[in-house]
């Protein structure tokens, strides 16, 4: 294998590429209809880009795809469709956060189109990739991602049920995002009361962990929060379907929905925020 195609080229999706680009891969995708952003780190990471998605799993040896919620399914899809119009059963390696349906239904309908697949998730942060991260696969053994990311991101390999890498990654989800959503609000209660300095001293100093851990992670939202929204509308359908209690989740994501809807953390303001307690406080 030497040609591993990425769809798309995000934040984690870059992450991964240069993991494979230093392990000597050549990466390639496919931009069109991409954001600025995405054709951006395309250009900045050097990955090259194909004309069209029957082209690109002509030239890839596997194809990765790591989108938000909304796109999963669609671009399993487009895979299929460029399989079924080239004869060409390039493997897909799903790695996105999606409810444990969604993945049997992307497993059942390669199986039905006889393309390799891998169900995986990715735990960690994009900027610490190869640090923080850890792959979970899940389903039929694979070796594809052992053998193209080996010494680079651990691995863990869950069982054959396909949709554990999955459960677990939604579990893990609903944990730094449902207390980032608890945050959130509280923050919006803070600043409403005129608090924000006198409740954040304290939670900074009896609760230090969380903030250095999450301070981190949170200015980040301002890119991301409709991405974590459907992350949390996944998380209470997976919870919903199992039996469990969803109401964390469910309320997370209106949460980070009232803050979309409100425009609390529009790029403007945002750039504007030097520090985790900057960001916070542009909720009012």
């Amino acid at each position: 294998m030497k040609t591993i195609a990425i769809l798309y080229p995000g934040e984690m999706g870059s992450a991964i590429a240069c993991c494979l680009i230093e392990k000597g891969y050549h990466v390639v995708t496919y931009l069109e209809g991409r954001s600025e952003q995405t054709i951006h780190n395309a250009e900045k990471y050097h990955l090259r880009n194909i004309e069209s998605l029957p082209e690109l799993i002509s030239v890839a040896d596997i194809v990765i795809s790591i989108v938000p919620p909304h796109a999963v399914i669609p671009v399993a899809e487009q895979h299929i469709r460029a399989v079924m119009e080239t004869g060409i059963k390039t493997p897909f390696i799903d790695m996105n956060a999606k409810s444990p349906e969604t993945a049997q239904v992307i497993a059942a309908k390669m199986d039905l189109a006889q393309i390799p697949f891998t169900n995986a998730c990715i735990i960690g942060e994009s900027q610490r990739i190869q640090e923080t991260g850890h792959i979970y696969t899940s389903g039929a053994k694979s070796k594809l991602l052992s053998v193209i990311l080996r010494d680079s991101i651990l691995e863990t390999y869950l069982g054959n049920q396909v949709e554990k890498a999955t459960q677990l990654k939604m579990c893990f989800t609903g944990f730094n995002k449902i207390i980032t959503a608890s945050i959130f609000e509280m923050a919006l209660a803070a600043n409403h009361y005129g608090l924000f300095d006198t409740l954040f001293g304290e939670v900074n100093t009896k609760l230090p962990g969380i903030m250095s851990e999450l301070g981190r992670l949170i200015p980040s939202y301002s890119k991301h929060i409709k991405r974590r929204t459907e992350e949390m509308e996944e998380l209470s359908k997976m919870l919903s379907a199992s039996g469990t209690q969803s109401y964390m989740a469910e309320a997370s994501a209106k949460t980070y929905a009232e803050i979309v809807s409100k425009e609390y953390l529009k790029k403007e303001k945002a750039s504007t925020a030097d520090n985790v307690w900057d960001f916070l406080k542009l909720l009012q």
